[in-house]
């Protein structure tokens, strides 16, 4: 499947000034702008991820294994590691 990005180009004094001029454009306006990345690299997502890796950071950083994914974007993943496990325990 073909990746598309739209890049904006804004020559506006601020930022408060281009966030304005972006959100007054029409999709049609959006339309010029769309660019195919070629070099995409699709990542293999969380399920490539090594859980019990991540277990032993987060043992080793902290003293638990609480920790969750985030986020996943063609190129990161974001896992974030509780520096308190914030879990309740299982009955």
């Amino acid at each position: 499947m073909p990746v598309f990005r739209v890049v904006i180009e804004v020559d506006e004094p601020t930022l408060e000034d281009a966030e304005d001029h972006i959100q007054s454009l029409s999709g049609s306006d959006l339309v010029d702008e769309i660019v195919q990345l070629d070099d995409v690299v699709h990542n293999k997502g969380f399920a490539s991820c090594d859980t019990e890796e991540l277990d032993s950071c987060c043992e080793v950083l902290f003293g638990h294994t609480d920790w969750e994914f985030i986020a996943d974007t063609n190129k990161y993943i974001t896992i974030q590691f509780n520096t308190e496990d914030t879990r309740e325990e299982e009955e």
